[in-house]
């Protein structure tokens, strides 16, 4: 932001998290000043100790998702608007903008906007409301959809990050005109990719790698299955292949499940539950195949993983699970090293898998990296901060 001569000042909650990456601190701009206000999250000041004193933190993680709206992070409100409203004052700020997860800062910035008359624009990540994993029920949910509409109507200018989601938003949106919402997409930091190479050796074991959440059920572990299936039919020596998972569980016994077990036992698995970002690329950079994977659900569409980017700028190649007709299957599709496979037929993603591996047998396996780049230069966080700021200087000065 700095270097397009605007001067952000974050607010954000005083709260620890599981994992802190200070190295990702480090990289903002030294004249960035940062404000810490607030405590703990409700899960974890009120209720939680409750729970674990009766054994049902379980049950209370439950019944949060459920009726506290819209996040766990609500009750940060009555810290950070006082807070905000004595920043904007002191320093004269021209713009609030706020940036999900979670959607408590977008009512931050609604209060904001509304004591301060200042332009406000909202960026979403993700769906406030999605329906695939939404749990919140009557009433909870309806104040939750009359939060939404709240922020979608009332900000000065809102960014999402495809164009899928954006005409999911324009149903909410009244008497606003279409430009009103900009596309924006996630990207990916040039500097971490400059000395990535793509040069693989027949004398390594293939190296898979996969970064992200690990659902129980769903599609890492359906690839951890075909995985061992192959070993058993002797389709490819324990030898051949090595697979690296990084991220946490969705509950910690989806790791402890069978096929999850055997594959560590037998050397082929490692695990990393939490590894900073700069580790991850490393990790990455090792790869000779990372694994993508969405599973296909009602708003699909409206979903591609952020770290999609990180993965073409890598410049390896991308095997992805998916539903081949959703938005991530298109984008993947049309890079030369992307493939993508329906998850819903096991045959076919065997079959890939052997062709891939038989070409890495035969030193057939490399990607042009200048290929790559040039495929997805458009997505670097340099190219789409200033995307970011026009609308900014369109909002604040127009």
């Amino acid at each position: 932001m700095p270097t397009f001569c605007w001067q952000p000042h974050i607010l954000t909650v005083n709260e620890k998290c599981d994992f802190e990456d200070f190295q990702l601190l480090h990289e903002l701009p030294t004249v960035c000043q940062i404000i810490k206000t607030g405590k703990r999250a409700v899960k974890e000041n009120i209720v939680s100790p409750v729970c674990r004193k009766q054994g049902l933190l379980s049950l209370c993680k439950i019944i949060l998702k459920r009726v506290v709206v819209p996040d766990r992070f609500i009750f940060w409100l009555f810290k950070a608007v006082p807070v905000g409203l004595k920043i904007i004052r002191k320093n004269n700020i021209d713009l609030i903008y706020s940036i999900d997860y979670p959607s408590t800062n977008h009512i931050v910035a609604m209060m904001l906007h509304w004591v301060t008359g200042k332009p406000w624009v909202a960026d979403f990540k993700d769906l406030w409301i999605a329906d695939y994993a939404y749990h919140k029920i009557p009433p909870f949910s309806w104040v939750d959809y009359f939060l939404q509409n709240r922020v979608l109507n009332k900000a000065s200018a809102l960014v999402c990050v495809n164009e899928a989601m954006k005409n999911r938003f324009l149903a909410y949106i009244k008497n606003r005109k279409n430009a009103f919402i900009n596309v924006i997409s996630n990207g990916f930091d040039e500097e971490d990719f400059n000395s990535f190479q793509c040069h693989v050796s027949v004398s390594e074991p293939l190296v898979i790698v996969y970064a992200g959440t690990i659902y129980q059920d769903l599609l890492p572990f359906l690839f951890l299955k075909i995985i061992r299936i192959l070993l058993v039919e002797n389709k490819i020596g324990k030898h051949e292949i090595k697979l690296i998972f990084i991220g946490q569980p969705e509950r910690e016994a989806d790791i402890d499940s069978e096929v999850f077990k055997e594959l560590r036992k037998i050397g082929i698995l490692e695990h990393y539950k939490q590894l900073s970002h700069q580790a991850t690329l490393e990790m990455v950079k090792k790869a000779d195949i990372l694994l993508l994977t969405l599973y296909d659900v009602v708003d699909s569409d409206c979903i591609i993983p952020s770290k999609t980017f990180e993965y073409v700028a890598s410049g390896k190649v991308i095997f992805t699970l998916t539903n081949p007709k959703n938005n991530l299957a298109k984008f993947i599709s049309s890079l030369d090293f992307g493939i993508v496979v329906d998850y819903n037929d096991l045959p076919a993603v065997k079959d890939v898998l052997l062709k891939l591996i038989d070409r890495f047998r035969n030193n057939e396996f490399s990607v042009d990296r200048n290929t790559a780049y040039s495929a997805i230069k458009q997505y670097s966080r340099m190219n789409l901060t200033s995307e970011l700021v026009k609308i900014f200087n369109e909002t604040t000065f127009s």
